[in-house]
This record gives structure tokens, sequence and C-alpha cells, in this order.
């Protein structure tokens, strides 16, 4: 899903065996491509793809979708180098009903996934800004904060408690520099105290000192040059 359009459909097909859906070619590779070939993003490419990132997860979230999977692999990169949101086979829906606006199924891939989605306890849409957190941190940095050593159990107690993984805090934490509050204040336990999920929505994460600058609504119209 891209902004403001939608990934785009081309046409669809099939056989006896199989659904064929074409869809436009995005040229630039995804984002852990751009990560692997280049390490860790300046501050401003940054705030571009994590300011894109956003309002594709507004858009979702206002459609009642919660994204569930949000990682580089799953942002593709146009030939001009535009983010675009794909892979929806682990979206879910919500209304308003306090029942329906939670899913209780552990989905998605588990570096980016928030504590509630760890304990099985039910989550909601909160879950896509704990991953952008998590994705901020891999795009800052070059490494996600939370694993330890190929150490399921332990990435598990480490998201469970907010605490990033020791070699995270050793070694990558002093990178996150002026992303250091943004990324705090998206990985809060309390899923209501999320930076884009509390009080103050989105519009609380476009005033954050990070996307300080950010002009949204030309980001929005995509008049401003990628990086």
């Amino acid at each position: 899903l891209a902004t403001p359009s939608p990934f785009q459909l081309i046409c669809s097909a099939h056989d006896a065996s199989c659904l064929y859906l074409v869809m436009r070619a995005y040229l630039g590779g995804n984002l852990a491509n751009l990560l692997a070939a280049h390490g860790p993003l300046t501050e401003n490419s940054a705030r571009f793809y994590l300011a894109n990132i956003a309002l594709g997860l507004e858009l979702l979230h206002v459609l009642g979708v919660m994204y569930r999977d949000l990682k580089p692999e799953n942002v593709l990169l146009g030939s001009s180098g535009w983010p675009v949101l794909a892979d929806f086979g682990l979206i879910a829906f919500v209304d308003s009903s306090a029942n329906a606006s939670r899913s209780y199924t552990r989905v998605g891939t588990p570096l980016f996934m928030a504590p509630e989605m760890v304990a099985e306890t039910g989550h909601g849409a909160e879950v896509d800004w704990w991953a952008m957190g998590v994705l901020a941190c891999d795009c800052l940095t070059g490494h996600t904060p939370f694993a330890e050593d190929d150490d399921e159990a332990a990435l598990y107690r480490n998201i469970a408690t907010a605490t990033f993984a020791r070699r995270f805090q050793r070694e990558f934490a002093c990178r996150l520099g002026p992303g250091a509050p943004l990324v705090d204040a998206l990985l809060k336990l309390e899923p209501s105290e999320r930076l884009g999920a509390g009080t103050g929505g989105v519009g609380a994460l476009r005033a954050c000192p990070f996307f300080r600058g950010v002009p949204w609504e030309a980001l929005r119209r995509r008049q401003v040059a990628a990086p």
C-alpha cells in the first residue's frame, strides 16, 4: 500500500491449481535490500521512509485494518525510491465494538512482534506502531533491538519487558541519535501509550521532534524527492 494510492493489482487469472495476481513492479527492491547493501540509513533518509510508513499505517487504521507484518522485507521501493507497503496476508479487520477490535492470534515476524501479541492476550492496531519502533531501530542502527544471538526464548522475554538485548545496548543503541525519543515513544509496553496510538493519535507522532520539518501534505501527494 502506497500513499496516497493503494498497492496496485493489474489483473488476476487462475487455472486448475493456481491463482495468479499481476501487480505493478517495484524495481527498487525493498528496504531490507537497501539496509543490507548500504547499512544504517542517514537520519534524513530514515525520516523520509518512516514518515511514509506512518502515513501508510494511518490509512490502514482509518480503513479498520491491522497490518501486523511491518518489516523491511515488506517495504517495497519503486525505481524512484518511494516506499510501498506490501504483503497483506496477515491483516485483520477491526470495527468499533470491543470484541471485534481485538485479535488473539500470534502472527507475523517474531523480531517485530509486540508484547501483547507474544503473550496472546489480545491485540489491536497498536501492534503496528510497536513494529514501526523496531523498524526505526533497524533503519537507524542496522539492527533490531530485542534479539539475543538467535535465542527465541530470550527474544520473547526481551519483548515482554521492552528490554533491549545486551549486545544492542552495548554496541548499537548509541547510534539511534535523534531517533532515540521516537523509538522510546513507540516501544511502550502499554499499547495505548504508544506514539500514534495514544490520545494524540497520529497527530502526536507527526509532532515528534524526529519528524520536525516533514512536509506531511506534500509527502502524501508525493511532491517530495525521495533520497
